[in-house]
């Protein structure tokens, strides 16, 4: 078990002590009966509700879930080649749904939160620490940008990953100014989904020119 006690950091351990705090802090505010949304469309407005317990539990399973996953399969495949990317990812999804979590708690209070922004300022952050990392990473077939060709060859590999890491923190940081500064839910939106396939896309098929070029 010596790779979940390198999961284990200081850090995460206090995401996972205030992610509890925030699901407790839940109960204690907000008055049983409310229904809380734990959806919302394109448009910014939420579609679907559940009640108050099952709402404030809803985002802290998803998070230790996703957590523990990730903890998981680095263990599957080359567990040093994946572990920088890997540990940054379980404190930044721990985090992410923390601040989903305080979220849900404040709209349950009565306090008035623009969810959609909430969630494009969040993914940002998390391109943005992510993509710092994604060049640290070497062939695996658990963390990074994990093609044929990159596989294959590690120096396509490096350039890829290297690639990817710094459009992929451009990307954060465009949807990060979107959260901030664009006023329409549908634009912000937009603007994510539109950085992250860009961030994506450009690597893979750089990474495909290169391969051919270097017939690997």
């Amino acid at each position: 078990m010596t790779f979940l006690r390198r999961y284990l950091t200081p850090l995460n351990i206090v995401l996972l002590l205030l992610l509890a705090a925030a699901t407790i802090s839940g109960f204690l505010l907000v008055p049983p009966g409310t229904s809380l949304p734990i959806h919302w469309g394109l448009n910014g407005n939420p579609n679907s509700f559940q009640p108050r317990d099952r709402a404030l539990l809803i985002f802290p399973a998803i998070g230790v879930v996703v957590s523990a996953i990730l903890t998981f399969v680095r263990g599957l495949d080359k567990p040093e080649a994946s572990r920088h990317v890997l540990r940054i990812a379980v404190s930044c999804v721990l985090a992410l749904f923390l601040v989903f979590e305080v979220a849900t708690v404040m709209i349950g209070i009565g306090v008035a939160v623009d969810m959609t922004r909430v969630v494009v300022l969040g993914v940002g952050a998390l391109f943005v620490v992510v993509g710092n990392e994604l060049p640290k990473t070497q062939p695996n077939h658990v963390a990074g940008i994990r093609l044929p060709w990159t596989l294959r060859d590690p120096a396509n590999w490096q350039a890829t990953n290297r690639l990817g890491g710094i459009l992929m923190m451009i990307a954060g940081a465009v949807m990060m100014v979107a959260g901030l500064v664009m006023v329409e839910a549908m634009v912000r939106i937009g603007v994510l989904l539109g950085a992250a396939v860009l961030s994506l896309l450009i690597p893979t098929i750089y990474s495909w020119r290169l391969s051919r070029r270097r017939g690997t």
